[in-house]
């Protein structure tokens, strides 16, 4: 268990110093978040999930819409707050029937 706790935190550490110097997303290099957005890890993908909200655009916005279908609560309404700040609330009305109650009341408040 340590050993994949000191793994997430590695991870964490590298979303968050790579955002930090801003390194962007091409069509050919995606960006750190974007990889990481697929990590078995719900705190990385979370983490990946507010740094495609600080970054913003096209790219960004599909990958927070793929991160609603994501099997953990938290990482679901993380990507929809994320999607409601940058203005694409149409992608959550999927979630109003979502098991989770916050993300439920999220995907209704932002009708």
């Amino acid at each position: 268990m340590a050993h994949s706790m000191r793994a997430v935190a590695v991870l964490l550490f590298a979303l968050l110093g790579l955002s930090a110097v801003g390194v962007a997303a091409t069509e050919r290099a995606p960006a750190p978040a974007d990889a990481l957005s697929a990590s078995p890890y719900p705190k990385v993908r979370i983490a990946s999930a507010l740094s495609l909200a600080r970054r913003g655009g096209d790219v960004s916005q599909r990958r927070l819409v793929a991160l609603l279908a994501d099997p953990h609560p938290l990482v679901r309404l993380t990507a929809a707050h994320a999607l409601r700040r940058l203005g694409a609330v149409g992608a959550l009305a999927r979630l109003e029937q979502d098991p989770d109650a916050a993300v439920r009341a999220l995907a209704r408040a932002a009708r």
